[in-house]
């Protein structure tokens, strides 16, 4: 089953991070409480429809990006768990971010 409140967390985080942004700094920008912001982060719930928009235009983004699809196509065809797809993703971007 997937989790999609662990998938967009930890999206979440790794996007606010790569921005170098605080969760204050991030949730200024697009109007709303820092504890909203951790709540989503810690996967306490889910953004609604609207703040999904508005995070995906902030961070420019699909908001496929959010949910996670996109890893799919690290791995054609596959037919491992999402989580497992989640992490692997994880991976690769590390070690591009690494090696660039």
């Amino acid at each position: 089953m997937i989790d999609l409140k662990r998938i967009i967390s930890v999206r979440l985080v790794q996007l606010r991070l790569d921005a170098k942004l605080s969760q204050e700094e991030f949730a200024a920008a697009i109007g709303i409480s820092r504890s909203a912001v951790r709540g989503w982060e810690i996967g306490e719930y889910l953004p609604n429809a609207i703040m999904l928009q508005k995070i995906s235009e902030f961070y420019k983004v699909p908001i496929d990006y959010l949910y996670g699809r996109e890893l799919m196509e690290i791995i054609p065809g596959s037919k491992l768990p999402m989580e497992i797809t989640l992490q692997i993703g994880i991976l690769v971007r590390t070690i591009e971010e690494q090696m660039s």
